[in-house]
């Protein structure tokens, strides 16, 4: 009978210390997410929200997206906007009428010769351009007067360094302010967008695009007929292609209808900013100006 109890207390001890073992053990996973064979889903990825705040990492990337739109916004302005004036650039086709209903107007063409592009891919009205170039000829005797105090920039020379454009432009309809619906050709506004000859994309500054600046032949007389049957054809062709164009055709098939150019003579209109693309430019044309400078002085 001793023996027996020494045994059954013996099995009691082993009993209580188990339980108060487990009592101490940290419970499995599924124990906390209810025993359905979940997981615990601790890493932020799962959450909700999460990085939204300014205060976490993730304001960073939100910041660069906002830089990368407000750099786009800032190229459809630089194509649709003068440089100088900061007017509103007209595409209309030459001799169509901006107040002309939609019936009446062509629905391609090519824009008027009163846009122009200096080297750095600005675009100008014509007119006002040259008044900011007759403003700054009456000002140069001021002294200490930087670029940033031009209207239109010492990189501009004269008239030779602004070069016609001349758009490919489609007609596009608009709603009509005063009652009438885009599909209603009658009451219909119009406008003209600037399109690539080519590929048929719209140049609104977001798809890059490059003016073709054609050399211009020294040896025909300027007063000769075949002279101006040729000045006649390149009005009336436009000079400005995307990117893309240029890259599908090549230069060789592209020199037949557009040329003669240089592919370092071509313009890219609206540069961005970013990237290196308009210091990459500034520093070329200060390159081939500097050039220019020392043939003139090998010829004297």
């Amino acid at each position: 009978a001793f023996w027996m109890r020494y045994y059954l207390v013996q099995l009691i001890s082993k009993f209580r210390l188990r339980i108060l073992r487990s009592n101490f053990q940290t419970p499995p996973t599924h124990a906390i997410m209810g025993g359905d064979g979940g997981t615990c889903a601790s890493n932020r990825r799962y959450m909700r929200g999460a990085g939204t705040a300014d205060h976490t990492a993730d304001s960073k990337r939100a910041s660069a997206s906002e830089l990368a739109e407000a750099e786009k916004d800032r190229m459809r302005q630089s194509m649709t906007t003068c440089a100088v004036g900061g007017d509103a650039l007209e595409f209309r086709p030459a001799g169509g009428d901006g107040k002309a209903q939609a019936s009446s107007s062509p629905s391609t063409g090519v824009s008027r010769e009163d846009l122009v592009a200096c080297p750095y891919g600005r675009l100008y009205a014509r007119e006002a351009a040259v008044e900011a170039l007759l403003r700054r000829m009456e000002q140069r005797d001021q002294q200490n007067q930087s670029e940033e105090e031009a209207e239109i920039g010492w990189h501009v020379r004269g008239l030779k360094d602004l070069h016609p454009v001349r758009f490919q432009v489609v007609k596009r309809t608009m709603e009509d302010p005063n009652g009438g619906s885009s599909g209603d050709k009658d009451c219909a506004a119009i406008r003209y967008v600037p399109t690539c000859p080519i590929t048929g994309l719209e140049l609104m500054g977001t798809v890059p695009a490059f003016l073709v600046v054609r050399k211009k032949d020294k040896k025909k007389s300027k007063t000769s007929s075949c002279s101006k049957s040729v000045d006649e054809n390149e009005e009336s062709q436009p000079n400005v292609l995307s990117e893309r164009a240029v890259k599908e055709m090549g230069l060789p098939a592209l020199q037949e209808e557009y040329g003669p150019f240089e592919a370092n003579e071509m313009i890219r209109l609206a540069p961005p900013l970013a990237g290196g693309v308009f210091e990459a430019i500034k520093v070329e044309l200060e390159r081939r100006r500097e050039d220019e400078r020392a043939s003139k002085k090998v010829r004297f």
